[in-house]
């Protein structure tokens, strides 16, 4: 079940996190408030996990900040603050553009798709813009979860345009990918959406 991985996760991120002041060791403190908000916006807790989020961005390096900006993109567009996870979004292509990091830069426009595809209007051909932005740079790494989460987000974009056929297509594939790699929590979000289809 997703719920017992995320809460596994939260525990194993505190208690890093408890060590990691204990003894000073400031190196891991980005990665665990990083790790400690994703599983607890995954988790629903999404007022939380800004808390750590916004922590993992004030104490990260510059080297590795477009990681920690997406991820407290994330966070406030689950809570519905749309402009300040859209600062998030370009500060992260910005920084991630200057040091050549083109797996951040794909996390980063794959932020921007879901940004786009969660405002009032929506403007669907610019959320699959971004999207396929991120798709293209993911396929070329060679990421297949950002491969897999973008066929989600196309299926879901397609399912509120009301292009039922193309959305049926993204969300197989992307089940079908999750399946092969474990990821639960995505494979039933996708399994979810395409009961919704029918």
């Amino acid at each position: 079940m997703p719920w017992r991985e995320h809460r596994r996760a939260i525990e194993l991120a505190e208690r890093g996190l408890v060590l990691s002041r204990t003894w000073n060791i400031v190196d891991w403190m980005p990665t665990l408030n990083h790790t400690l908000g994703s599983a607890l916006r995954l988790s629903g807790r999404a007022d939380e996990a800004v808390v750590y989020a916004e922590q993992a961005v004030a104490v990260a390096t510059i080297g590795h900040r477009s990681v920690y900006l997406i991820g407290l993109g994330d966070a406030y567009l689950a809570v519905g603050r749309i402009d300040d996870a859209r600062r998030c979004a370009e500060e992260a292509i910005a920084v991630s553009h200057e040091q050549g990091n083109r797996r951040d830069e794909a996390g980063a426009f794959r932020l921007f798709g879901d940004i786009v595809a969660l405002s009032d209007p929506l403007d669907p051909a610019t959320a699959e813009m971004y999207y396929r932005q991120a798709f293209t740079i993911a396929g070329e790494l060679g990421l297949r979860p950002l491969v897999a989460y973008c066929h989600l987000s196309f299926g879901h974009l397609g399912q509120r345009t009301g292009k039922r056929v193309e959305a049926q297509e993204h969300l197989n594939t992307a089940a079908t990918m999750y399946r092969e790699m474990g990821i639960t929590y995505r494979l039933n979000q996708a399994e979810a959406e395409l009961k919704l289809l029918g």
